[in-house]
C-alpha cells in the first residue's frame, strides 16, 4: 500500500485505531482522525514511533469546515486513497430514558458526519478509483433489538440502518467513477466506548477483540478496488468468505 493516503475517522480509540495501526503497517500514510485531538495525537505518535506514517487531525465529523480542513490535509499528501467513515457514537437508551435531542445527535455524528466527509472526499477518490468504506454494523438489521445488547441501543441502530442505506446509494452512484464503496460490519467489539455502556463483564469478555477486527478491516483498507461495489462484509466471514487469515 506504499504511495497510499488513508483517511480514518474515529481513529484516536477501539476499532479505528486498531486499524490506523495495521494500516499503517501496510506502507500506507494514515491520517488520524478524531474528535479527540489527544487521542489522536497518541495514534499517530504511536504509529510514527513504530516506523509508520501518520497524521493527526482534529475532526469533528458533524462540521463543514473541520471536515474541509482533514480532506485538505489529505489533498497535501497527494490525495486520498481510501476513506474510512469510522466514526460513530453508541449511548445507550431505553423506553425511559430515550429523547429526541439524543436521537439528533446520533444521527449527526452517524450519519451526517459520514455523508459530509463523503461528498468532500469524492473529487480525490474518484481522480485514484479509490475506496469509500462504511463502518455499519449488525445492529442494522431489526431482529438485533430483540437481543439483550440491542434494545438499549435503538437509535445506533437506527443510525446505521440509515447509513448503510446511505452506502448503497453512493456505491450506484459513484460506480461508473471506478470508486468502490464498502460496507463493513463488526461485531460488538471490545473497547473502551462499549466498556462504557454498562456492559456486564462477561458481555464485555464476549465481544471481539479490537486488534483482530482492526486488522480485517485493514485487509479491507489494503485493496483500493473489489471485484463488486456496494457489498457488505460481515467480520464474521473474514478467512472464509473473504479476505486472508
Amino acid at each position: 500500500m506504499t504511495d497510499k493516503v488513508v483517511c480514518i475517522t474515529g481513529a484516536g480509540r477501539g476499532i479505528g485505531r486498531a486499524t490506523a495501526g495495521a494500516v499503517a503497517r501496510t506502507g500506507a500514510t494514515v491520517i488520524v482522525a478524531d474528535v479527540d485531538a489527544a487521542g489522536a495525537a497518541d495514534v499517530a505518535k504511536g504509529i510514527e514511533a513504530s516506523g509508520g506514517t501518520a497524521v493527526a487531525v482534529t475532526c469533528d465529523v458533524t462540521k463543514p469546515e473541520d471536515v474541509s480542513a482533514m480532506m485538505a490535509v489529505a489533498a497535501e499528501l497527494g490525495g486520498l486513497t481510501c476513506l474510512v467513515n469510522n466514526a460513530g457514537i453508541f449511548p445507550r437508551h431505553d423506553l425511559s430514558t430515550m429523547n429526541a435531542d439524543d436521537l439528533d445527535r446520533v444521527l449527526a455524528v452517524n450519519v451526517r458526519g459520514p455523508l459530509l466527509c463523503t461528498l468532500a472526499a469524492i473529487p480525490q477518490l474518484q481522480a485514484v478509483k479509490g475506496h469509500l468504506i462504511f463502518v455499519g454494523t449488525g445492529s442494522a438489521h431489526p431482529e438485533s433489538a430483540k437481543h439483550h445488547q440491542g434494545k438499549f441501543f435503538p437509535f445506533y441502530g437506527t443510525s446505521k440502518a440509515a447509513l448503510e442505506r446511505l452506502a448503497a446509494s453512493f456505491a450506484c452512484d459513484l460506480e461508473p467513477s471506478g470508486v468502490t464503496t464498502s460496507i463493513f460490519r463488526p461485531p460488538g467489539t471490545r473497547t473502551e466506548g462499549s466498556l462504557a455502556t454498562e456492559l456486564t463483564q462477561q458481555e464485555f469478555d464476549e465481544m471481539a477483540d479490537a486488534t483482530d477486527v482492526g486488522s480485517a478491516l485493514a485487509w479491507l483498507v489494503d485493496r483500493q478496488s473489489m471485484p463488486e461495489t456496494g457489498v457488505t462484509y460481515e467480520y464474521t466471514d473474514f478467512g472464509t468468505v473473504w479476505g486472508d487469515l
